[in-house]
């Protein structure tokens, strides 16, 4: 199947229920853009993660990761999830960012940063996300 990454970090994809993962190059150095942007069903998302999460264990190592959240949601079932599968993926992962998070979600990427040890930094703007990951 052919995706494509617009430069907001939102994969398109025609199967809705495909696990929404891309790569993108800057500066030739490869990005891994993980898409739970505009999900508003609580076991959508948790599907979501647990299928996305177990893709990226078994499929990448030293991860560039840019996880886009806007117009989601977070509840503490979710919040579960995303801490569960941060711990999974964490030995493979270099640097990770998330974009599209509101002030109130800072503190769900708190809890998440706290069990995960993912250290993801919150950043409004795809573009300067990527920047970070590749410094």
């Amino acid at each position: 199947m052919s995706q494509t990454i617009k430069d907001d970090c939102v994969v398109n994809s025609k199967d809705k229920s495909d696990k929404h993962v891309d790569f993108v190059y800057h500066n030739d150095k490869k990005i891994t853009v993980v898409d739970y942007s505009n999900i508003k069903n609580e076991q959508i998302f948790i599907n979501r993660i647990r299928k996305t999460t177990k893709y990226l264990a078994e499929n990448e190592s030293d991860m560039l990761l840019v996880v886009n959240v806007s117009g989601s949601y977070g509840t503490s079932k979710i919040i579960y999830e995303m801490k569960k599968g941060g711990e999974l993926i964490k030995p493979i992962t270099k640097k990770s960012v998330v974009v599209g998070i509101t002030k109130t979600q800072l503190v769900f990427l708190k809890a998440v940063n706290m069990f995960s040890n993912l250290e993801m930094k919150p950043y409004y703007d795809c573009d300067e996300a990527k920047k970070y990951l590749i410094e």
